[in-house]
């Protein structure tokens, strides 16, 4: 099955999640990080999910699926453990619909995420291994630790205020500006561009 990458804009979709086990839970974990909209039905939770029932997180419907309902959201994970339930939601979903009990038989796939504000890494394998996912997602997130968010807001506010000057982009995404401090990425690229205008002139 081929595949296209996509990013969704997590607040302008609503969420269905099916199921209140283990894979529901980090599936919606996700989610919520993610600051989606999701809804969750499921007769029987996992304690855990409780975090975000307090928090006014998730909308919680503590029952079993009804006919039809996964029509009203644009992206449903199917998560229960009864194949036939999973397979009327699919019937009923007309978006993207995720299915953990076999992935193939759906539309997508939730990858694992490693987030650093604005920076997004995803990783999947089609359904072949979620453990060998959540291996490479363990990784990933100690090489890209929590420096990468500041960093990337940093770049962000670089690009806004140099645009167009190539030199400025390109220096900033030098490695020694990642766990800098705020300060110091600022100090350290006056100091280039100071450099860069003393060479021009």
């Amino acid at each position: 099955m081929g595949q296209i990458p996509i990013y969704l804009n997590s607040e302008q979709i609503r969420i269905l999640i099916v199921g209140g086990g283990k894979i529901a839970y980090r599936k919606c974990r996700t989610l919520v990080e993610a600051g989606g909209q999701v809804t969750v039905i499921a007769q029987q939770l996992l304690p855990e999910f409780e975090h975000y029932l307090t928090e006014q997180q998730i909308s919680l419907h503590k029952r079993l699926y009804e006919l039809g309902e996964a029509a009203q959201y644009e992206l449903v994970i199917a998560a229960t453990n009864q194949t036939t339930v999973n397979e009327q939601i699919q019937q009923d979903s007309q978006a993207i619909i995720c299915r953990v009990d076999d992935a193939k038989k759906g539309n997508g796939v939730l990858p694992a995420v490693v987030q650093r504000g604005d920076f997004v890494l995803s990783i999947g394998t089609n359904g072949a291994s979620p453990i060998f996912s959540r291996k490479i997602k363990k990784q990933l997130s100690q090489q890209f630790d929590a420096h990468y968010e500041s960093y990337i807001a940093f770049l962000q506010h670089v690009r806004v205020q140099y645009k167009g000057q190539k030199e400025v982009l390109e220096e900033v995404t030098n490695e020694i500006y990642v766990h800098m401090t705020d300060e110091e990425r600022n100090e350290t690229l006056q100091q280039f561009v100071n450099n860069l205008f003393e060479e021009r002139n």
